[in-house]
């Protein structure tokens, strides 16, 4: 009996410990197959990979810790999850980019979303899906909020969201795909 006992607290415990499934999972698209040549990659930048990764230039923002991705034509940089002072406020967002065949160095500001001009998605987890190293597209995932946002703002607006997923590919055909769920 009491070695019953004690072969059923591990499970419960393990079961306790599950995380509880998203349930804006069930509304993200298919990822495509895995395969093929790995042309596009995605990744965090690190103090040991930042010299090789990061996109020099007049506007450059990448810090370590923000996430990069690249396929045969363009590279860019997501900024990480957190708080900014700018019109887009938190992370999630591309805040350098530069041609893969022809750099130009970094002319870009950043590319980020506005919802109903006053509202913007504030980003708190950031998951690297797929970084392409199996090949087909790497696929980066932020997940977080709709928030009002504090630099651009129009008052009369409700909430348009509760829950927002941002899904990056980097893919050889399409170039970058950002997909809102």
């Amino acid at each position: 009996m009491r070695r019953s006992v004690w072969s059923v607290v591990p499970l419960c415990c393990a079961l306790a410990c599950q995380p509880e499934a998203d349930p804006l999972d069930a509304f993200l698209q298919e990822l495509p197959p895995e395969g093929g040549p790995a042309l596009a990659r995605a990744g965090r930048l690190t103090e040991d990979n930042y010299v090789r990764e990061r996109i020099p230039g007049p506007a450059e923002q990448g810090l370590p810790g923000d996430y990069f991705m690249a396929n045969d034509r363009i590279r860019v940089i997501i900024q990480q999850p957190g708080r900014a002072i700018g019109p887009v406020p938190y992370g999630g967002n591309i805040i350098d980019m530069d041609f893969v065949d022809r750099p130009q160095g970094d002319q870009l500001g950043e590319v980020g979303l506005f919802l109903l001009t006053g509202r913007t998605p504030s980003f708190r987890t950031a998951e690297i899906v797929r970084d392409g190293s199996a090949g087909g597209p790497a696929v980066l995932r932020f997940r977080g909020v709709d928030v009002l946002d504090d630099y651009i703002t129009v008052q009369a607006l409700g909430p348009v969201a509760s829950i927002i997923a941002d899904e990056l590919r980097a893919e050889t055909e399409l170039g970058l795909r950002i997909a809102v769920t």
